[in-house]
């Protein structure tokens, strides 16, 4: 048997804004409250926040790196273990 581990998770304050549990709170408490009408609304909030995003990333020519993934030459994306950036953080 493999023992259950429990979940270790920040608490949302102490969360960057981009993790999954922060920014898809609102989607999260209106589907639990059966309020799909909030729900769709929450969810095309953070669609219309991160199309923005984008465009201005774009438009200030403002390359966007991905917090634990890297390209490899092979042109494959490789998940980059945070244990491993903690040791080295220049990767990050």
């Amino acid at each position: 048997d493999i023992p259950i581990c429990p979940k270790l998770v920040a608490p949302l304050s102490k969360q960057d804004p981009f993790e999954s549990r922060r920014l898809w709170k609102g989607v999260t408490d209106a589907l639990l409250e059966r309020d799909y009408d909030k729900a769709t609304d929450e969810k095309a909030k953070v669609e219309d926040d991160q199309r923005a995003l984008n465009k201005l990333r774009s438009d200030e020519m403002i390359e966007w790196r991905p917090k634990l993934f890297r390209r490899a030459n092979d042109d494959f994306w490789y998940f980059v273990d945070p244990c491993v950036l903690r040791e080295s953080p220049s990767e990050l």
